[in-house]
């Protein structure tokens, strides 16, 4: 395995990343709990910014599948309907006014830019996507809150929620399967699990406020276990990828690349 080192394009991105947090910290967050979601929105865009970094500069990857990337434009979507037009769903900082928004989109768009560069999946492979995509919105349907005066925008953003979860479970299995683990990898891999775990930690912990208006607080225990859930998986992925790498290290097994969906 190549050791994940990190190049100049790579440590740009760090380094934009951290000045970006500096700046917004200092000159447009009030400090409130509430800005982990907009930390952990602007490490899912470093971590997709990173993989196309990976991708342009190699063309073929591995350990990363194509069906988890899909699903997780189409709970971007979701969210940012949510987001740029009605405010139940923002954090109650200054961030989200815009930089919440922002960093979702710029997120959105680095994942595009991966998407557009890989190969596109068979007929059955998007069939599953797409009833997983549904499946996410139906739990959206039967667990969403009450905090927008508007149905549809708790569905959305319960909904986003659910197929941003499910989303994992193509990656997890293919991680299952994985003997072979590339350092240039293990960047996307660590940012995308350490930004599910920033802010599952958020909205874990504020859970309470989903009881709003239900008598039983249904939203907030199904919104808890999604992120649970997204925590759980987060881990398994990154303690999988290790075990790969260290077990190639100590086989001294450079492997192939190739793209597994």
């Amino acid at each position: 395995m190549g050791k994940p080192s990190i190049g100049r394009t790579e440590a740009t991105i760090y380094c934009s990343f951290l000045l970006l947090c500096g700046v917004v910290y200092h000159f447009v967050s009030d400090g409130a709990y509430s800005g982990l979601v907009t930390l952990a929105s602007a490490m899912h865009c470093m971590a997709f910014a990173l993989l196309h970094v990976a991708i342009a500069r190699r063309r073929v990857v591995t350990g990363v599948s194509l069906a988890s990337l899909q699903m997780a434009a189409a709970a971007y979507v979701m969210r940012l309907t949510v987001t740029i037009f009605f405010s139940a769903y923002r954090p109650a900082d200054s961030t989200g006014n815009h930089v919440y928004q922002l960093m979702d989109v710029a997120g959105l768009g680095a994942l595009v830019l991966v998407l557009t560069g890989l190969p596109r999946s068979d007929f059955e492979k998007q069939t599953a996507v797409a009833w997983l995509v549904g499946a996410g919105v139906v739990m959206g349907a039967l667990t969403y809150a009450q905090l927008s005066w508007r149905w549809y925008v708790n569905l959305l953003w319960m909904a986003a929620l659910w197929v941003d979860t499910l989303s994992m479970l193509p990656q997890v299995r293919l991680t299952a399967r994985m003997e072979v683990a590339h350092g240039y990898a293990a960047h996307y891999v660590a940012c995308a699990t350490l930004a599910r775990i920033v802010g599952s930690v958020f909205w874990i912990s504020v859970y309470d406020e989903f009881s709003y208006e239900v008598s039983w607080n249904y939203p907030g225990y199904s919104a808890c276990f999604a992120f649970l859930v997204q925590v759980v998986l987060g881990s398994d992925f990154l303690v999988r990828y290790l075990i790969a790498a260290t077990k190639q290290v100590l086989e001294n097994d450079g492997g192939s690349l190739c793209f597994a969906v």
